[in-house]
């Protein structure tokens, strides 16, 4: 995993490259330093062909399109609504970059929400969606103002047409 922000270690392209080269036991990278399109691009162009290792993208799909475009594929994020990033990756992958740039621009908004420090809304909606029910990991949902965040969070939600009472997964609830 590339994200230095996190591990506040910068790998520049030719170090993951090798890296991926030298130790055979990798089998995935995870593209998290930004801007990411143009490092994904060099990564793919640059791993060995004959391991066909992916590069996956993160960042809570922030720039997922983006990256995707560049050759990313697929996606290892939190981002709680995975039919979305789904639909994104089969819809460039079949070429369709109009209906998966329609997807990602309809869904940044919640994408962005989500990404706020100190909000754990993905754990809510994941609750929400039945995943993980009261499991100790579902109980984080701690900010200091909850219901003005989940006030946002489901007024959002409305917004995107996602919140289905019958159960219909997101992109159909959305039209896509």
């Amino acid at each position: 995993q590339d994200h230095p922000a996190s591990t506040e270690v910068h790998m520049p392209a030719p170090l993951v490259l090798r890296i991926a080269r030298e130790v055979a036991s990798i089998v995935c990278v995870k593209g998290e330093a930004v801007p990411s399109p143009g490092k994904i691009a060099v990564l793919k162009a640059g791993l060995p062909a004959e391991r066909n290792i992916p590069v996956l993208t993160g960042l809570g799909a922030l720039y997922g399109f983006f990256d995707l475009e560049r050759g990313s594929d697929g996606f290892n994020t939190g981002f709680a609504f995975p039919e979305v990033l789904l639909a994104l990756v089969e819809r460039t992958q079949a070429g369709d970059l109009d209906t998966a740039y329609a997807i990602f621009r309809r869904y940044l908004p919640l994408m962005v929400f989500e990404q706020q420090p100190g909000l754990a809304i993905r754990k809510r909606d994941q609750f929400n969606l039945g995943a993980g029910a009261n499991t100790p990991e579902n109980n984080l949902f701690v900010v200091k103002d909850v219901l003005t965040n989940l006030g946002q969070f489901q007024q959002a939600m409305q917004k995107l047409l996602v919140i289905n009472p019958q159960g219909a997964s997101v992109l159909s609830a959305a039209g896509y």
